[in-house]
C-alpha cells in the first residue's frame, strides 16, 4: 500500500491556480469574441466576416463549456481539500483521548 500525504493547503493552492487560469482563459475568449464582432461592418465585410463572428461565438462557448468542467474540478479539489481537514481533526480528537494505562 502506498502511502499517501495529503495538505489541504497545497490542494487549495492548486485550486486556486487552476481558477486563475479558467477566468484568464474566459478573458481571453471574451475578448476575442467582443473583438472579432468590432471588426464585422467595419471595413470586414461579406460572409468570411460574418463565418468569423460566428466562428468566434463557437470558440468562446465551447470555452465556457470547459471552464464550467474546470470548474467543476476545481469545487472537488476544495471539497476534498474540507474533507481531508475534517477527518484529520477528526482523528487528531480521538488520538487525543487515547491514555496510557500505567500498571
Amino acid at each position: 500500500m502506498v502511502a499517501l500525504n495529503t495538505a489541504a493547503s497545497r490542494m487549495r493552492q492548486v485550486a486556486a491556480t487552476l481558477d486563475r487560469v479558467r477566468n484568464d482563459v474566459l478573458a481571453g475568449l471574451g475578448n476575442y469574441e467582443v473583438m472579432n464582432q468590432n471588426l464585422n461592418g467595419t471595413g470586414f465585410i461579406g460572409t468570411a466576416s460574418l463565418a468569423s463572428v460566428n466562428t468566434s461565438a463557437e470558440v468562446a462557448n465551447t470555452g465556457r463549456q470547459v471552464s464550467q468542467r474546470f470548474e467543476a474540478v476545481i469545487n472537488q479539489i476544495n471539497a476534498g481539500a474540507a474533507k481531508y481537514e475534517s477527518v484529520n481533526e477528526q482523528n487528531r480528537a480521538a488520538l487525543s483521548n487515547v491514555g496510557v494505562q500505567q500498571t
